[in-house]
Protein backbone atom coordinates (compact mmCIF):
# COMPACT_ATOMS: atom_id res chain seq x y z
CA UNK A 1 0.00 0.00 0.00
CA UNK A 2 1.15 3.54 -1.16
CA UNK A 3 1.56 6.54 1.09
CA UNK A 4 0.61 10.02 -0.17
CA UNK A 5 1.68 12.90 2.30
CA UNK A 6 -1.38 15.15 2.57
CA UNK A 7 -1.03 18.81 2.77
CA UNK A 8 -2.02 18.34 6.20
CA UNK A 9 -0.12 17.09 8.95
CA UNK A 10 0.32 17.01 13.00
CA UNK A 11 3.12 17.71 15.40
CA UNK A 12 4.14 15.99 18.43
CA UNK A 13 1.87 18.63 20.33
CA UNK A 14 -1.37 16.98 18.13
CA UNK A 15 -1.54 20.33 16.35
CA UNK A 16 -2.25 20.66 12.97
CA UNK A 17 -0.20 22.12 10.88
CA UNK A 18 -1.23 23.67 7.63
CA UNK A 19 1.64 24.41 4.96
CA UNK A 20 1.08 27.37 2.48
CA UNK A 21 0.97 27.02 -0.99
CA UNK A 22 3.22 29.82 -2.53
CA UNK A 23 2.69 29.15 -6.22
CA UNK A 24 -0.07 31.88 -6.61
CA UNK A 25 2.01 34.63 -4.70
CA UNK A 26 5.23 33.32 -7.14
CA UNK A 27 2.68 33.76 -10.57
CA UNK A 28 1.92 37.53 -9.38
CA UNK A 29 5.32 38.17 -8.79
CA UNK A 30 5.91 37.02 -12.26
CA UNK A 31 3.43 39.18 -13.90
CA UNK A 32 3.64 42.37 -11.53
CA UNK A 33 7.57 42.68 -11.74
CA UNK A 34 8.36 43.08 -15.75
CA UNK A 35 4.61 45.54 -15.48
CA UNK A 36 6.88 47.43 -12.70
CA UNK A 37 9.50 47.58 -15.17
CA UNK A 38 8.11 48.77 -17.85
CA UNK A 39 6.27 51.98 -15.64
CA UNK A 40 9.49 52.89 -13.92
CA UNK A 41 11.01 56.13 -15.25
CA UNK A 42 14.99 56.46 -15.51
CA UNK A 43 16.61 59.62 -14.54
CA UNK A 44 19.75 60.38 -16.47
CA UNK A 45 22.15 62.87 -14.53
CA UNK A 46 25.44 64.59 -15.89
CA UNK A 47 28.01 65.84 -13.67
CA UNK A 48 30.21 68.13 -14.16
CA UNK A 49 33.67 67.64 -12.27
CA UNK A 50 34.88 70.65 -10.14
CA UNK A 51 36.55 70.97 -6.59
CA UNK A 52 36.72 73.72 -4.06
CA UNK A 53 39.69 76.10 -2.98
CA UNK A 54 42.06 74.92 -0.77
CA UNK A 55 42.98 76.52 2.60
CA UNK A 56 46.17 77.45 3.26
CA UNK A 57 49.42 79.75 1.84
CA UNK A 58 49.83 79.20 -1.78
CA UNK A 59 52.80 77.14 -2.93
CA UNK A 60 55.59 78.27 -4.38
CA UNK A 61 58.65 77.63 -6.14
CA UNK A 62 61.49 80.42 -5.70
CA UNK A 63 64.07 78.27 -7.82
CA UNK A 64 62.06 78.08 -11.06
CA UNK A 65 61.96 81.08 -13.51
CA UNK A 66 59.17 81.17 -15.47
CA UNK A 67 59.39 83.23 -18.86
CA UNK A 68 55.53 83.84 -18.59
CA UNK A 69 53.77 84.49 -14.97
CA UNK A 70 51.05 81.42 -14.03
CA UNK A 71 47.69 82.51 -15.31
CA UNK A 72 45.15 82.03 -12.94
CA UNK A 73 42.13 82.61 -14.61
CA UNK A 74 39.12 84.23 -12.61
CA UNK A 75 35.53 84.51 -13.86
CA UNK A 76 33.79 86.71 -11.58
CA UNK A 77 29.95 86.32 -12.03
CA UNK A 78 28.12 89.09 -10.93
CA UNK A 79 24.27 90.51 -11.96
CA UNK A 80 26.16 93.15 -14.35
CA UNK A 81 28.37 90.35 -16.26
CA UNK A 82 31.17 88.64 -15.91
CA UNK A 83 34.77 89.57 -14.76
CA UNK A 84 37.41 87.96 -16.53
CA UNK A 85 40.73 88.54 -15.14
CA UNK A 86 44.15 87.13 -14.80
CA UNK A 87 47.42 87.11 -13.44
CA UNK A 88 46.16 89.51 -10.70
CA UNK A 89 44.64 92.04 -13.84
CA UNK A 90 41.32 92.27 -15.63
CA UNK A 91 41.45 91.55 -18.35
CA UNK A 92 40.00 93.48 -21.24
CA UNK A 93 37.88 92.09 -24.43
CA UNK A 94 38.47 95.38 -26.65
CA UNK A 95 40.88 96.32 -28.92
CA UNK A 96 44.02 95.68 -26.69
CA UNK A 97 42.99 91.65 -26.34
CA UNK A 98 43.37 88.79 -24.00
CA UNK A 99 46.25 90.73 -22.66
CA UNK A 100 45.29 94.41 -22.25
CA UNK A 101 44.11 95.42 -18.85
CA UNK A 102 40.91 96.59 -18.57
CA UNK A 103 40.47 100.63 -17.03
CA UNK A 104 39.54 100.82 -13.69
CA UNK A 105 36.00 101.18 -13.36
CA UNK A 106 33.57 99.37 -11.73
CA UNK A 107 31.82 97.60 -15.28
CA UNK A 108 32.37 94.26 -15.60
CA UNK A 109 34.47 92.82 -18.84
CA UNK A 110 31.95 91.54 -20.37
CA UNK A 111 28.06 92.78 -19.63
CA UNK A 112 24.71 91.91 -20.34
CA UNK A 113 23.23 91.52 -23.91
CA UNK A 114 19.82 92.90 -24.46
CA UNK A 115 19.06 90.38 -27.34
CA UNK A 116 15.71 89.33 -26.68
CA UNK A 117 16.23 85.95 -28.94
CA UNK A 118 19.49 84.75 -27.92
CA UNK A 119 18.36 85.28 -23.97
CA UNK A 120 15.48 82.71 -24.60
CA UNK A 121 17.71 80.17 -26.39
CA UNK A 122 19.91 80.25 -23.54
CA UNK A 123 18.02 80.41 -20.40
CA UNK A 124 14.97 78.32 -22.00
CA UNK A 125 16.49 76.08 -24.62
CA UNK A 126 13.32 74.81 -27.14
CA UNK A 127 10.79 74.94 -24.34
CA UNK A 128 8.26 76.96 -25.59
CA UNK A 129 6.47 77.80 -22.26
CA UNK A 130 9.90 78.52 -20.35
CA UNK A 131 9.33 82.45 -19.20
CA UNK A 132 13.28 84.27 -19.57
CA UNK A 133 14.48 87.09 -18.23
CA UNK A 134 16.19 90.33 -20.61
CA UNK A 135 19.04 91.44 -20.96
CA UNK A 136 21.39 88.30 -19.79
CA UNK A 137 24.82 87.48 -19.43
CA UNK A 138 26.18 86.84 -22.47
CA UNK A 139 27.76 83.37 -22.41
CA UNK A 140 28.94 83.69 -26.56
CA UNK A 141 31.10 86.83 -26.06
CA UNK A 142 32.72 85.01 -22.48
CA UNK A 143 33.73 81.99 -24.88
CA UNK A 144 34.90 84.50 -27.53
CA UNK A 145 37.14 86.08 -24.81
CA UNK A 146 37.90 82.71 -23.45
CA UNK A 147 39.46 81.27 -26.46
CA UNK A 148 41.61 84.62 -27.01
CA UNK A 149 43.16 83.95 -23.23
CA UNK A 150 43.66 80.10 -24.66
CA UNK A 151 45.61 81.21 -27.56
CA UNK A 152 48.07 82.97 -25.32
CA UNK A 153 48.18 80.33 -22.66
CA UNK A 154 47.87 76.82 -24.37
CA UNK A 155 49.12 75.35 -21.22
CA UNK A 156 46.73 76.28 -18.63
CA UNK A 157 44.03 74.44 -18.33
CA UNK A 158 42.35 75.76 -14.32
CA UNK A 159 39.40 78.52 -14.30
CA UNK A 160 38.20 79.97 -10.57
CA UNK A 161 34.89 80.40 -11.31
CA UNK A 162 33.55 83.12 -8.58
CA UNK A 163 30.08 83.98 -8.48
CA UNK A 164 27.89 86.02 -6.20
CA UNK A 165 25.72 84.64 -3.62
CA UNK A 166 22.74 86.01 -5.61
CA UNK A 167 23.62 84.59 -9.34
CA UNK A 168 21.11 81.72 -10.45
CA UNK A 169 22.56 78.11 -10.48
CA UNK A 170 21.74 77.80 -14.27
CA UNK A 171 24.50 81.15 -15.01
CA UNK A 172 26.75 79.03 -13.12
CA UNK A 173 26.66 75.98 -14.67
CA UNK A 174 26.86 77.79 -17.97
CA UNK A 175 30.02 79.55 -17.47
CA UNK A 176 31.28 76.02 -16.83
CA UNK A 177 30.27 74.64 -20.54
CA UNK A 178 31.30 77.51 -22.03
CA UNK A 179 34.97 78.33 -20.71
CA UNK A 180 35.17 73.71 -20.83
CA UNK A 181 35.55 73.28 -24.42
CA UNK A 182 34.62 74.71 -27.80
CA UNK A 183 34.29 73.70 -31.26
CA UNK A 184 36.52 75.59 -33.56
CA UNK A 185 35.16 76.53 -37.27
CA UNK A 186 35.42 74.30 -39.84
CA UNK A 187 36.87 71.37 -36.98
CA UNK A 188 35.32 67.75 -36.20
CA UNK A 189 36.24 67.59 -32.58
CA UNK A 190 36.02 69.68 -29.74
CA UNK A 191 39.30 71.63 -28.43
CA UNK A 192 39.68 71.61 -24.36
CA UNK A 193 39.73 75.38 -22.85
CA UNK A 194 39.60 75.24 -19.10
CA UNK A 195 38.31 71.88 -18.25
CA UNK A 196 39.39 72.17 -14.42
CA UNK A 197 37.07 74.52 -12.58
CA UNK A 198 37.62 75.63 -8.82
CA UNK A 199 34.38 77.15 -7.10
CA UNK A 200 34.62 80.04 -5.31
CA UNK A 201 32.59 82.23 -3.40
CA UNK A 202 31.64 86.35 -2.93
CA UNK A 203 33.28 87.43 -6.50
CA UNK A 204 32.26 91.35 -5.59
Amino acid sequence: MSYKPSGRRRNSGGQEDIELNLLPFMNLMTLLIPFLLASAQFVTLAVIDSSLPAIGAPQTNVDKKDDKPPLNLTVGITAEGFTVAGSAAVLGGGEGGPGAVAEKSNAPTVGLTSDDAYCRKAQCGGAPECQHETPCHDFKALKELVVQVKDEYPDEENVIIAPNADIAYHVLVGVMDHTRDHKPEGATERELLFPNVVVAGGAK
